[in-house]
Order: structure tokens, then C-alpha cells, then sequence
């Protein structure tokens, strides 16, 4: 059984503005031990999931990358951030996104929030965040801006 960790949906509202430069707006938590996240969570994957379809025809890719806290071997985070990252692509792919676009990977504990020592349990390095790569401008010409595609935040 893994701990639990959170999601971090990080590009959400560049879905009407390919820049970045959004914070995350939502960390979602999962039960101790699941790589599932709780109702809540749920819920928020599935919101984004629904804001991407609408938005699908500027979507290039959308990067899954899955961290750990520095607790276990290095084999154990390597596994456990990539096995978030793949729990968490599955469900947007149940929610209706194209598989293909869609790419999991696991960083293990390379990329930290919060620095720690070496089998220390820090939950907010338990994470995975979701990106958007979206398509050169010259494919766009004639896709809506506004309504249901709109910026998030």
C-alpha cells in the first residue's frame, strides 16, 4: 500500500491562454494507503477533465507527473510516483480523454516542494501535478474563445 498524496492541478486556466503562470488551485487528497484519490479529489479530476474535453481541440498533450517523499529506497519512490501518475491518467482517460494524449511519468522524490532528509514523511511531496501542452496557434483558426472553453481563473 502506498501514503497518500495529493494532486496538484497546476495549468487548469491556461486552457483559453496557452502561457503559463497559473498557481495550482487545487490540492486534492487521497486515502492513506490508495493510490485512488478521496471523493473530493474525485470530483476535482473529473471538473478538470470535463474543462479539458471542452477544450480538447487546442490540446496538444497533457503531462501526469507523479512525485514521492524520500521514505523507502529510491527503487520504492521511483515506483510509487509512477504508479500515481498512471492511477491518476486512467481516471481522466475513464472520464472521457483521449488516451494519446494523456503522458504519466514518475520523478520519484527528484523533485521535492519541501526538501527533507532521508526517510522523512512529508505529505505535501506526495503529489501529482497536471500540466497542458497546447497546440501551435496556426492550428487554431476558427476555434472558439470564450464560453464553455473560457479561462479558469
Amino acid at each position: 500500500m502506498f501514503a497518500p498524496f495529493t494532486v496538484s492541478l497546476i495549468a487548469v486556466s491556461a486552457f483559453a491562454q496557452p502561457a503559463a503562470g497559473c498557481q495550482p488551485i487545487s490540492i486534492l487528497s487521497f486515502a492513506l494507503g490508495s493510490t485512488a484519490p478521496d471523493v473530493t479529489g474525485t470530483a476535482e479530476l473529473e471538473d478538470f477533465a470535463g474543462r479539458a474535453i471542452r477544450s480538447l481541440e487546442r490540446i496538444e498533450t497533457i503531462q501526469v507527473v507523479g512525485h514521492s517523499d524520500r521514505t523507502g529506497s529510491q527503487r520504492s519512490r521511483q515506483l510509487v510516483s509512477t504508479a500515481r501518475a498512471r492511477q491518476v491518467r486512467y481516471m481522466l482517460i475513464s472520464y472521457g480523454l483521449p488516451e494519446g494524449i494523456i503522458v504519466a511519468t514518475g520523478l520519484g522524490d527528484r523533485h521535492p516542494l519541501f526538501p527533507t532528509e532521508d526517510n522523512v514523511r512529508e505529505p505535501q511531496n506526495r503529489r501529482v501535478e497536471l500540466s497542458i501542452s497546447f497546440k501551435p496557434t496556426a492550428e487554431l483558426v476558427g476555434v472558439r474563445t470564450g464560453g464553455e472553453g473560457a479561462p479558469i481563473c
